[in-house]
C-alpha cells in the first residue's frame, strides 16, 4: 500500500497550504542530496517528499487525492476520468459509449454484447478491488478517520519536553461485533444469489460487474449489531500517554499514529492529532527559540556595574552588568534559551535590565539625587524633541 502523502510530509490532512509548504521546505532541506552526499536512503526520501508536495500543493490534485486516495494517481488526477469513476462507482445512469475508451487502459466498447465485463476494464485502472476484477467501494478496506484533540501543558514541560497523560472520548472498535457492525452468521447475498456478479444496465446494454451489495464475495453479513447500530464503532473514554517533544509551541500538533478511529473491513486506523496549548510562565517570555525576562537592578548597580546571580532554565548563573547600564538594555546569555529538538542549537536568553530608583523620602536621599542629576550631560529628553 502506498504511503499516505500527508504522512510523507508529516502534516495533518486538514493542514493549510502554508503549513504544507513549510513542512516540505523543512524536509527538503534535511534530505537534500547536497546535504547527504552518497546517501541513497536520503535521496529516495527527498524524491518521495517532492512527489508528495507536487500533489498536495496543487489544490485541484489535492481535492482528487482526498476523495480517491492512491487511485487518483492511476487516472492522472484527471477531473473527467474522476467524473467517470464516480458515475460507475455509484451505479449512475447515462451509460458508457465508444468514446469512453479515450485515456483508459484496456480500451472502451461500442455498445451491444450483453454480458460484457466492464469490471475487467476498470480492474486495470483501479486495481481490481473487491474480487472478480470489479470495484466494490462499500466492502473495500477503508482507513479510519483522523481524530482531533487538544491538551494544555505547563511552560517548562513544553520547553524541556515531557510525558503527559490525556483522557478523551474517541471512536474504538465495537467489542460486541469486533468492529464489523454485524452479528450472527453471514448468508448468501440476495442481490447476486451468491455468485458475486450481477447484471447492471448501462444505457442500452447490460454489463456484468461485481455485485455492489456484497463486493463480489457472494455473502451477505448478518444483522446489524445492536450495540453499535451497525457502525462498527463506539465512543469510549481512553487514557493515552503523550510524548511532548522538546521546545513545542502553542498551536503545534502532535500526531499519535494509529490512535484515531479504527478502520473498516481490515483497513488501518486513522491518526490522533493533539493541538498543544502552553500555559504562560510567570517570568520567562518566549519568542521562538529565545527567552527573555526583566531583571530589576539598583541605581548603583547600573552606574558602577555589578555581577549578579540570575535565573535560567538550567539554574542560576553569573551575569555581568556593565557600568553605566540603562533601563531596557538587553544582555544575552548564549545557549540558555529554548533547547532545540533533535540535537540542534538552543536559543538564547535575553535579560532586560530595569533600573529601579529608591524612594527619596528624606533630605539626605534628595541631596544624593541632586548630585546624581548634576552628572548628566545635557537634557536627557532632548532626543524626543528632535523626533517630533
Amino acid at each position: 500500500m502506498a504511503k499516505d502523502l500527508y504522512e510523507v510530509l508529516g502534516v495533518a490532512s486538514t493542514a493549510s497550504q502554508a503549513e504544507i509548504k513549510k513542512a516540505y521546505k523543512k524536509l527538503a532541506r534535511k534530505f537534500h542530496p547536497d546535504v547527504n552526499p552518497g546517501d541513497a536512503e536520503a535521496e529516495a526520501r527527498f524524491k518521495e517528499i517532492g512527489a508528495a508536495y507536487a500533489v498536495l500543493e496543487n489544490e485541484d490534485k489535492r481535492k482528487l487525492y482526498d476523495e480517491f486516495g492512491d487511485d487518483a494517481e492511476k487516472f492522472g488526477y484527471d477531473p473527467e476520468k474522476a467524473k467517470a469513476y464516480r458515475a460507475y462507482a455509484s451505479g449512475g445512469g447515462g451509460g458508457f459509449s465508444g468514446d469512453f475508451s479515450s485515456g483508459f487502459p484496456g480500451g472502451g466498447f461500442s455498445g451491444g454484447g450483453a454480458g460484457f465485463d466492464f469490471g475487467d476494464i476498470l480492474s486495470d485502472l483501479f486495481g481490481g478491488r473487491g474480487g472478480g476484477g470489479g470495484f466494490a467501494p462499500d466492502h473495500a478496506p477503508r482507513r479510519g478517520a483522523d481524530v482531533d484533540a487538544s491538551m494544555t501543558v505547563d511552560f517548562l514541560d513544553a520547553v524541556r519536553g515531557s510525558k503527559q497523560t490525556i483522557e478523551l472520548d474517541k471512536p474504538t472498535a465495537c467489542s460486541a461485533c469486533q468492529g464489523s457492525g454485524h452479528k450472527g452468521a453471514p448468508g448468501p447475498c440476495a442481490g447476486c444469489g451468491g455468485t458475486g456478479r450481477a447484471n447492471v444496465a448501462r444505457g442500452p446494454v447490460q454489463v456484468q460487474a461485481t455485485c455492489r451489495a456484497c463486493g463480489g464475495s457472494g455473502r451477505s453479513p448478518g444483522p446489524a449489531c445492536g450495540t453499535c447500530g451497525g457502525n462498527g464503532q463506539v465512543r469510549r473514554r481512553t487514557k493515552l500517554t503523550v510524548d511532548v517533544p522538546v521546545g513545542v509551541e502553542s498551536g503545534q500538533k502532535i500526531r499519535l499514529a494509529g490512535q484515531g478511529a479504527p478502520g473498516r473491513n481490515g483497513g488501518p486506523s486513522g491518526h490522533l492529532f493533539i493541538t498543544i496549548h502552553v500555559r504562560p510562565h510567570a517570568l520567562f517570555e518566549r519568542k521562538k527559540q529565545d527567552l527573555e525576562y526583566a531583571l530589576p537592578i539598583t541605581v548603583g548597580e547600573a552606574m558602577r556595574g555589578a555581577q549578579l546571580d540570575v535565573p535560567t532554565l538550567d539554574g542560576r548563573v553569573k551575569l555581568k552588568i556593565p557600568a553605566g547600564a540603562q533601563s531596557g538594555q538587553r544582555l544575552r546569555l548564549r545557549g540558555k534559551g529554548v533547547p532545540a529538538a533533535r540535537g540542534g542549537e538552543a536559543g538564547d536568553l535575553y535579560v532586560r535590565l530595569s533600573v529601579v530608583a529608591p524612594k527619596a523620602e528624606d533630605e539626605e536621599a534628595k541631596a544624593l539625587a541632586d548630585r546624581i542629576d548634576a552628572l548628566y550631560e545635557g537634557d536627557v529628553r532632548a532626543e524626543l524633541e528632535r523626533k517630533l
